[in-house]
């Protein structure tokens, strides 16, 4: 199996450490070209104004040039070093995202994303429905930096991070469960990264994670979250029989 060109999908106003570092290190595995890509709907007024709407159409435009700015250079920071065929396309379009960057992702063999990224659940000019993209893209998908935070461990801040807040750690291991169930069912997933191994300590800076974050399948001092551990084990280990219980429900 080989992959000539890969398709990593940046977040607006994120860091996107882990799609880029994970679609690096399969480029330079399989020799790849690499193509960024990263886009945002802009602000739709349903009738004019006057000038006030002007004013913020425009700043809306400039916000989002700005961030695709930032992400085009986190791609080029994170590949130049490690990859030499790279093209970059960002994009302000009023198609739904998952459209857009399913019609161009017809020019590559794999794509790399996160799970349902960017803005709110109700914010679709930033959101990439994930289920979307992969029923329309045809092509393989591999699924990263996913996780869900759990409220219950005592002294993290869990205020930063794109994962969803969860009260306790059987619902983290709900969550892999659903989440692992829904990307086995859908044929063109490929596999999935759950981000991260180990918790970030309460005294962590970094942008994603000050205050620390339950993100990990184990603590700051390696002892696993048994509900999480074993649900996903659960799972994986019967990966293959349910994806053929799925390909024969779906055939009926």
């Amino acid at each position: 199996m080989t992959y000539k060109s890969i398709m990593v999908h940046l977040e607006l106003n994120g860091d996107n450490e882990g799609v880029l570092n994970i679609a690096a290190d399969l480029a330079v595995r399989f020799k790849s070209a690499v193509i960024g890509i990263a886009a945002a709907q802009p602000m739709q007024i349903l009738y004019e104004e006057g000038w006030t709407v002007t004013d913020v159409v425009t700043a809306d435009r400039t916000e989002i040039k700005k961030e695709l700015a930032a992400c085009k250079a986190q791609f080029y920071h994170a590949m130049q070093e490690r990859v030499t065929d790279l093209e970059w396309r960002g994009c302000i379009t009023y198609d739904l995202l998952a459209d857009y960057i399913a019609d161009e992702a017809r020019s590559a063999d794999l794509i790399v994303t996160g799970k349902d990224i960017g803005g709110s659940m109700l914010d679709n000019s930033r959101r990439v429905n994930i289920g979307q993209l992969a029923m329309k893209a045809g092509r393989p998908i591999l699924l990263t930096e996913w996780y869900a935070k759990a409220m219950d461990v005592p002294g993290l801040a869990n205020l930063h991070g794109a994962g969803w807040l969860v009260h306790t750690q059987e619902d983290r291991a709900r969550y892999y469960q659903h989440f692992a169930l829904a990307a086995l069912e859908t044929k063109n997933i490929v596999g999935w990264h759950w981000f991260k191994y180990r918790d970030d300590p309460k005294e962590s800076v970094a942008l994603d994670a000050a205050g620390g974050a339950n993100k990990g399948m184990f603590d700051i001092d390696g002892r696993p979250y048994q509900p999480l551990l074993q649900r996903a084990r659960a799972v994986n280990r019967e990966a293959y029989p349910l994806i053929e219980f799925f390909d024969a429900r779906n055939r009926e």
